[in-house]
């Protein structure tokens, strides 16, 4: 059995290792996991909302070109009966964040009459300023969509990094895990050499009329036992693999964990740690200022749309094309000056009321999940100081008990060596001994997951574990 188990142990050891460290595997998991990708990509729509919005902004060239053969009946004003014509139309539009537009329009007419009226040529300009002083007043509306759109950005982005601090978490207490077994799993085979050292002495004592057959059994036993324990391990350890890979979206059992992160000193306490930096408070913070800004945005429409324009134009109808062109152009005698206004009402207006009071409900419900995320904020950070002392005691109780435990299996051996005492005293030791560094090794790993946690709750853990540890 010993035979077969060394065999496993060496094709294990022999496997393909990549010996991962936490941070690689890190930036996998920011390359790979699906969650993150898809947060990612609504990171990405909603600047490109952002983004389209601003573009309604942009200097807007129009261009429009028809062609007309008509034989309606003329009204007495008109000067011919019948025509065929030409009409081009040049619009050069420029919108501004404050609510007025300004715009260009340069007609080409080219009339071809059906009667004995010779053909002739129209141009005209026009430049037109619109403000609106309903809605849009000062551009009001505008910047309640852009704030709306951008505090939306900022939402998602903290989403984001809600995301990747959750999948860290998860992740960095696999990893953590795993170089505890990795750890245990040393410790295990040390303890396994201890045992088969034991029974090939235990056998020659026997073989000599030392001992009682009995002591073999149960050295035999104990071995069986170390070799059961490490085979559990491994299996976890094949398990927990596969979860890590499910993290990273990548194949993981070539992974090697690495146990010396779990040796350094994690008793110190938590320097610069703040509350408010927790992302999700942040979220939620952010997400009130969203629908805040949604409400009043959505109360603006219920504004009247009122429009100013004034315009000045100038025109000229010529028979030859050119003289047309410089006698339409704006500042010949031709003129005209238009002003005007546009109002427009819905009445009731139940929609804009229905939408508003869907933004209300929901700002309510997050007002309330608010201040409870906050006592439980609160509430979490009175403990985790109390509970970081705790586990630092805790290791440091462990350590001295592995001490003690590692010195009573040494004199329990030299005692059994002389006869003195039983072989199960020895075995008590030994499993005495092998569930002390256990201890050890769940204090430091419980430590560590306290950090992850706490380092998670002030918003700090991918900068903690990317910059400031290295496990």
């Amino acid at each position: 059995m010993t035979k077969i188990l060394c065999i496993l142990a060496i094709l294990f050891l022999s496997l393909p290792s990549s010996n991962a460290s936490l941070r690689s595997l890190i930036q996998k998991t920011y390359d790979n996991n699906s969650a993150l990708m898809d947060a990612r990509d609504e990171v990405t729509i909603s600047q490109a909302d952002t983004r389209i919005l601003n573009a309604s902004l942009d200097l807007n060239l129009q261009f429009e070109s028809s062609y007309t053969d008509s034989n309606f009946e003329r009204d007495p004003f008109s000067l011919v009966s019948a025509n065929q014509a030409w009409v081009n139309e040049l619009t050069l539009a420029k919108p501004f964040s404050w609510g007025g537009e300004l715009s260009l329009v340069s007609t080409h007419q080219h009339l071809k009459p059906k009667s004995s009226i010779s053909q002739s040529y129209l141009f005209q300009q026009r430049l037109t300023y619109t403000q609106d002083f309903g809605r849009n007043i000062f551009g009001r509306t505008f910047n309640l969509e852009e704030k709306t759109l951008r505090a939306n950005e900022q939402v998602l982005s903290l989403t984001l990094n809600s995301s990747e601090i959750s999948q860290l978490i998860t992740l960095s207490k696999l990893y953590v895990e795993g170089s505890s077994l990795q750890l245990l799993l040393e410790l295990e085979r040390a303890a396994l050499l201890r045992v088969d050292k034991r029974l090939k002495y235990v056998r020659k004592q026997v073989r000599d009329g030392l001992r009682e057959k009995v002591d073999e059994l149960r050295a035999r036993e104990s071995l069986l036992a170390r070799e059961t324990a490490i085979r559990d391990i491994e299996n976890r350890m094949w398990s927990l693999k596969e979860e890590l890979g499910v993290v990273i979206a990548d194949q993981a059992l070539d992974v090697k964990f690495n146990p010396k992160g779990l040796k350094q000193d994690w008793t110190k306490s938590w320097k610069g740690w703040h509350l408010k930096e927790n992302v999700d408070r942040q979220l939620l913070i952010k997400r009130l200022d969203a629908l805040s800004l949604q409400a009043k945005a959505r109360s603006q429409k219920d504004v009247p749309d009122i429009k100013l324009f004034a315009s000045y134009g100038n025109n000229d109808w010529e028979l030859n094309r050119a003289d047309a062109i410089s006698g339409g152009i704006l500042g010949t005698k031709n003129d005209e000056i238009a002003l005007g206004v546009q109002i427009n009402f819905a009445l009731g207006n139940e929609e804009q009321k229905a939408e508003l009071a869907k933004v209300n409900a929901r700002k309510k419900t997050l007002e309330r999940y608010s201040s409870q995320w906050n006592k439980i904020l609160l509430g979490t950070a009175a403990t985790l100081g109390e509970r970081h002392k705790n586990l630092a005691l805790n290791l440091k109780t462990a350590q001295e008990r592995e001490s003690l435990a590692r010195q009573a299996l040494d004199a329990y051996s030299k005692l059994y060596a002389k006869g003195r005492v039983d072989l199960d005293q020895v075995i008590t030791a030994e499993e005495q001994l092998i569930s002390d560094q256990k201890l050890v090794v769940s204090s430091r790993q419980s430590l560590v997951n306290l950090t992850i946690e706490a380092q998670a709750l002030a918003g700090r853990l991918p900068n903690f574990l990317l910059k400031e540890v290295d496990l």
